[in-house]
């Protein structure tokens, strides 16, 4: 979320399982931000935490459809954003 006024961001993820039953929340403060970074730290934060837990398959879920076509179009070729990398390295890993 970013507030408009300030441009504080922050990254608040909830994670759930296949039921849709909360594991845990979590959020981030980032400071100055947009929209776009705020949705990629959230998507990474949780990465990490199931990564962490040893869990193997994800589902990433949210509004902004050009988040998730950024992460996917960055699979056939090299991103200039190290949160997308950092992403794709995770979701490379956890398939495996």
């Amino acid at each position: 979320a970013v507030k408009v006024d300030s441009g504080e961001a922050t990254a608040e993820r909830v994670l759930r399982d296949h039921h849709g039953h909360s594991i845990i929340g979590f959020n981030r403060i980032l400071g100055q931000g947009s929209i776009f970074n705020a949705e990629l730290w959230g998507i990474l934060d949780g990465l990490t935490i199931l990564h962490n837990k040893c869990w193997d398959k994800v589902s990433i879920r949210i509004d902004r459809v050009e988040v998730i076509q950024a992460i996917q179009a960055a699979f056939s070729r090299t991103s200039n954003s190290a949160l997308i990398r950092r992403i794709q390295q995770l979701l490379s890993k956890m398939d495996q």
